[in-house]
C-alpha cells in the first residue's frame, strides 16, 4: 500500500570510521577511465536527456592535466539498479574485458534501488512510496553493494575504484516530507561509504556541497537528475579527492594560506613555477590574475573564436593571450592601448574583476574614505566584496585600492569564492 512519506520512519544507521586508502596515481601517469553505473553516471540531465555529465567533465579535467588514455560511459545505463549492474558485470564480456585495463573506475550504484520505489503526483507534488518495497531495499543493499565491489575486484584487483554518493533529489519538496526522506536519503549514502571503503575503495561525498535545497541544480521538481552544472559540481568533488595538490618547496605545512593554495592548485586554477616555489608573498600579475579567472569559468571548454583586444602589449603569442582575450570580450577587462600583462593586481582592480566574474549581488555601501574621485569607479565592486565577506578595509575607515596584494592574499579569496558557488 503507498503512502505518503510524511509517515516514513526513522531509521539509524550507525557507521565506523575508515580512512580513505591512498591512491596509487601519480602526476602525469596516463590513465584508462571507465565509469559505470546508472543515469548519474550517463548523464541524463533534469529533461530526461543524455547530456554531459559528471565523467564527461572528469575526462575533461584528465585530459588538461595530459592524463588521458582513453576514456568511454558506453557501460552507463539509465535505469540501472544494483541488481541489473552486477549481472551486467557478469555478463558483458566486452565491458569485462574493459574493465581490465582500466586505471579508473567511477561508481554510481544504489541510487535506483531506492529512488526507483519512490512516485512524485504530478499534479500536487507529493512523494510517495510503498513501504514493502522499501524494507527490502533496507534489506538487501548492502549486500547487492559489496557484490558489486567484489566482482570488481575480481575483474581487476588493480584499479581504483571511487564511489560517488547521491545528492538530494528533491530540493523543491515542503519541509515536513523533506525531513521524513532525511533519512532514508541518508541511509543510501551510508550504505555506498560502508561498502566502497570495506572495498578498498574511496567514497566520494556529493551530498554535503548539495545539501538539501540545491534547487539551481535540480531545477525539474518532477524528476531526480541534475542539471549540467549540477553535474559538474559532482565532478568536482571528484576532483578534489582524486588529485593531490602540488607541494611548493616555499609553501609548508604552517602556510597560512596552504588550504586555499592547495584548493586552487587541485583544480588547476593556479599555479608554481618550474623551479618547485609558489611565491606566496610575490605578486599576481595581471595576465597571471586573467589566466586564474579564465579557469574559474572553464572558457578553455568553449571552442568559439574571441576577438583579439588589440592589446598592443598582448601579441597572440603571449602565453596568457587567450585568457586575457576571452575576458575582455566578456567585459571583465577594459579595452584599451595596453593591458600591461606583468603589472601587479591593484587590491581596487581585484574587486572590479572578481566581482564580474562571480556576479556577486550588490553589497552594502562601505563609504571607504579612499573609494571616491579617481577610485569612485571600484566603489560598488568593493561594496559587493566587502559585503560578501571576502575583502575588509582598514581600521583608519580606507580600503587603500592602489595596494598591491600577495598571490597567497588572492589565493585566499578566490578559494574561498569557489567555495561558496562549489563549481
Amino acid at each position: 500500500m503507498k503512502v505518503l512519506i510524511s509517515a516514513l520512519l526513522s531509521l539509524t544507521v550507525v557507521l565506523s570510521t575508515f580512512l580513505p586508502g591512498t591512491a596509487a596515481h601519480e602526476p602525469g601517469d596516463q590513465i584508462t577511465y571507465i565509469p559505470l553505473g546508472d543515469s548519474y553516471a550517463a548523464g541524463i540531465n533534469d529533461q530526461r536527456q543524455l547530456d554531459i555529465g559528471y565523467s564527461d567533465y572528469i575526462a575533461r579535467d584528465l585530459a588538461k592535466r595530459g592524463q588521458l588514455e582513453f576514456y568511454t560511459k558506453e557501460f552507463t545505463r539509465s535505469g540501472f539498479d544494483s541488481v541489473e549492474l552486477l549481472d551486467d558485470l557478469k555478463t558483458n564480456q566486452a565491458l569485462r574485458e574493459q574493465l581490465k585495463d582500466a586505471d579508473l573506475i567511477t561508481l554510481s550504484a544504489g541510487g535506483n534501488d531506492l529512488l526507483g520505489i519512490l512516485n512524485v503526483n504530478e499534479q500536487t507534488g507529493e512523494l510517495f512510496f510503498n513501504r514493502q518495497e522499501l524494507s527490502k531495499v533496507y534489506f538487501s543493499l548492502n549486500n547487492r553493494l559489496a557484490a558489486l565491489h567484489a566482482e570488481i575486484n575480481a575483474i581487476n584487483p588493480n584499479a581504483e575504484v571511487y564511489a560517488l554518493g547521491y545528492a538530494f533529489p528533491l530540493p523543491a519538496l515542503d519541509t515536513l516530507q523533506k525531513a521524513a526522506f532525511n533519512d532514508t536519503f541518508e541511509f543510501l549514502n551510508s550504505t555506498i561509504e560502508r561498502q566502497v571503503t570495506r572495498a578498498g575503495g574511496i567514497y566520494v561525498d556529493i551530498d554535503t556541497d548539495f545539501g538539501r535545497d540545491a534547487v539551481q541544480w535540480f531545477p525539474n521538481p518532477l524528476d531526480i537528475h541534475p542539471n549540467t552544472t549540477g553535474y559538474r559540481v559532482m565532478a568536482n568533488a571528484f576532483i578534489d579527492t582524486f588529485h593531490h595538490p602540488e607541494s611548493f618547496t616555499d609553501v609548508s605545512g604552517t602556510h597560512w594560506a596552504k588550504l586555499y593554495i592547495d584548493g586552487l592548485t587541485v583544480r588547476q586554477v593556479m599555479s608554481g613555477y618550474d623551479d618547485g616555489t609558489f611565491r606566496p608573498q610575490g605578486k599576481l600579475t595581471r595576465a597571471d590574475a586573467a589566466q586564474a579567472l579564465y579557469n574559474v569559468l572553464y572558457l578553455d571548454e568553449v571552442e568559439e573564436t574571441v576577438p583579439n583586444p588589440g592589446f598592443s602589449d598582448v601579441p597572440v603569442t603571449h602565453p596568457n593571450y587567450k585568457a586575457i582575450a576571452a575576458l575582455t570580450d566578456l567585459g571583465i577587462f577594459i579595452k584599451a592601448e595596453k593591458f600591461n600583462p606583468n603589472n601587479s593586481l591593484s587590491r581596487a582592480q581585484m574587486a572590479k574583476i572578481f566581482d564580474l566574474t562571480f556576479d556577486l549581488p550588490d553589497g552594502e555601501p562601505k563609504a571607504f574614505k579612499d573609494l571616491k574621485g579617481n577610485y569612485a569607479w571600484a566603489a560598488p565592486h568593493v561594496d559587493a566584496l566587502s559585503s560578501a565577506g571576502y575583502v575588509s578595509g582598514y581600521d583608519d575607515d580606507t580600503f587603500r585600492p592602489n595596494q598591491s596584494m600577495s598571490k597567497a592574499q588572492i589565493a585566499k579569496i578566490l578559494q574561498l569564492m569557489l567555495e561558496d558557488r562549489k563549481y
